[in-house]
């Protein structure tokens, strides 16, 4: 009773393989040890950023002197000369940010690009330029293999007060509970940690 009429119409299909990344450093000697801050629109992937979440902690336990004046404090870090993105020199801004959440050295395992790190607070930003084929001249060079470039962001006065207040502490002790600042599980609890995040940025480093 009814008309009936169809039409094929061939569609081509794939199949994509989707899982989480390991994100964590410091696990395998072979692997390398990086943080890796920036964002950069790919033409296949389109949008990929990166931030970088870490912790700090004291490598020098002896106490500060008593004539110690708290003056500023910053971040710095080393490039390893890596870049992915646009070859041209262009202008980045990232910025700090104090983390909400511990990291737990004990954890490390299982941070993955599937998790994201709160932070709220704004320690420091700072603007600079980026050119990889500086980058490449001295990673290739055979004369300036041995050179540091790094990156100075200065962060919150009260934010290195506070780190500093640690260390008056530890120097002055009265009680167990002043010896936070050589004491890690104690110390991470309180400065939580820090989140490198891009802000303006085309590749990433």
């Amino acid at each position: 009773k009814f008309k009936v009429s169809f039409y094929e119409i061939p569609l081509e299909s794939s199949v994509i393989l989707r899982d989480s990344l390991r994100t964590s450093n410091y696990l395998f000697t072979s692997e390398p040890n990086r943080l890796l801050v920036g964002s950069y629109q790919d033409d296949k992937f389109g949008g990929v950023s990166a931030s970088a979440a870490t912790q700090f902690f004291t490598s020098v336990y002896s106490k500060i002197a008593t004539t110690a004046v708290f003056d500023s404090v910053s971040l710095e870090l080393q490039y390893d000369l890596y870049h992915y993105g646009p070859t041209t020199s262009t202008t980045q801004t990232f910025s700090v940010y104090k983390l909400d959440e511990s990291l737990k050295f004990a954890d490390r395992r299982y941070y993955f690009n599937t998790k994201n790190a709160v932070a709220s607070e704004l320690l420091g930003t700072k603007s600079f330029s980026i050119n990889p084929d500086d980058f490449d001249d001295f990673a290739g060079s055979s004369t300036d293999y041995d050179t540091i470039i790094t990156l100075r962001i200065p962060l919150s006065y009260a934010y290195g007060r506070e780190v500093f207040a640690a260390a008056e502490r530890w120097r002055d002790y009265a009680t167990p509970s002043d010896s936070l600042f050589i004491k890690y599980n104690d110390f991470v609890e309180q400065f939580k940690g820090i989140l490198i995040q891009p802000e303006v940025s085309d590749k990433v480093i």
